[in-house]
């Protein structure tokens, strides 16, 4: 099932800093919402159909999330974080190399290699933009030029809005606590597109409005009849991809933020797959207030969407196999942790 989420006003997504009225004024916001903020959104939805919570807990996931552009119905994903764009119009893209740690090289990492750039041009990583699905495979798989990569504020226009805080009980202005948050304003014809996987649940309404985010603005929502045309054509290259390869090297590139077991940026290596390097950005906080408990959630720190991971592969270890063992290292649920996997043909530098 794709549900479809139109914001008809400012969005806030505060991120996982802390904030206190009266002691801090700047409160910023995320690009997009962390996957559980959509997790709980949705599942509002299918409460009010008659659904009970803890079954939601259990059934509704939440599988993967895009940017949809209603004029063209192209996909959009965060770009892969190992490729770069120069400033003229991304007409030109560079992709990482992989070098073999040696005696030459000096690394704190434990890991066999490392990421080298291959420009000394002025460029923009790849994690500071958005790809077209059909990209991935058409272009990013085989190292080609990249035609469709577009800036974020393609999509939403950052705005801030400035306020005070009021007294509960008389409403009246209280002092020292004038405050500013930062807002994305989505630009005309683009929505959200989730992948919800229902499970047996009672299905809302085909369309309607729902709150979402800070400040509960609203947003409208349609559950499509029919899956997205790039998602049926991409589903389709990547199954062909699956049966005609048994690869030495697997690329995992996250389209969510990703939380390991072991909390941090490396997961621990599992029978079948050993992690080769990877390109990684700045930790994303996450948390949250569980409103069940009625107490804040505990914060993790996630590896940002865009992050590219290369493993290889043991003996006779199938890409299906191996996408099992990377789900099992993977706080995988309420949409953290989506990813696509590709294998990987690439020539390791000696």
């Amino acid at each position: 099932m794709y549900i479809k989420l139109t914001p008809h006003d400012f969005l806030f997504f505060r991120d996982g800093k802390p904030y206190t009225s009266g002691e801090d004024a700047w409160a910023n916001t995320n690009l997009m919402p962390n996957p559980s903020v959509l997790w709980g959104a949705v599942a509002s939805l299918f409460m009010a159909s008659g659904n009970d919570r803890d079954i939601l807990e259990n059934r509704l996931k939440l599988k993967k999330i895009s940017l949809y552009n209603e004029d063209n119905s192209c996909i959009y994903l965060p770009a892969p974080r190992d490729i770069y764009a120069d400033d003229n119009n991304n007409r030109n893209i560079y992709y990482e190399e992989y070098m073999d740690n040696d005696e030459n090289h000096l690394s704190s990492l434990d890991i066999p290699c490392y990421v080298k750039a291959v420009t000394e041009r002025k460029t923009e990583s790849g994690g500071n933009l958005l790809m077209d699905i059909s990209s991935l495979y058409n272009e990013y798989y085989y190292r080609y030029c990249i035609t469709n990569m577009i800036p974020f504020t393609s999509v939403a226009l950052p705005d801030y809005k400035i306020g005070i805080t009021r007294d509960k009980a008389t409403h009246t202005s209280e002092e020292g606590k004038l405050y500013r948050i930062d807002v994305m304003q989505f630009q005309k014809d683009w929505s959200i597109l989730l992948e919800i996987e229902s499970n047996h649940l009672k299905i809302p309404d085909k369309e309607g409005f729902l709150k979402l985010g800070g400040e509960s603005k609203v947003a409208g929502y349609k559950i499509m009849q029919e899956v997205p045309y790039y998602i049926k054509q991409y589903n389709e290259e990547a199954k062909a991809v699956y049966k005609e390869h048994n690869p030495s090297f697997i690329k995992i590139y996250f389209t969510t933020p990703a939380i390991f077991e072991k909390e941090g940026w490396k997961p621990v290596n599992n029978d079948g797959i050993t992690l080769l390097a990877a390109s990684v950005g700045k930790a994303v906080p996450v948390g949250g207030f569980d409103m069940k408990k009625n107490k804040p959630k505990p914060m993790y720190r996630a590896v940002p969407p865009g992050s590219v991971y290369l493993y290889a592969t043991k003996g006779n270890t199938t890409l299906e196999q191996s996408i099992k063992a990377i789900e099992c290292s993977l706080y995988y649920n309420k949409g953290f942790g989506a990813f696509e996997a590709l294998p990987f043909y690439g020539v390791r530098t000696p």
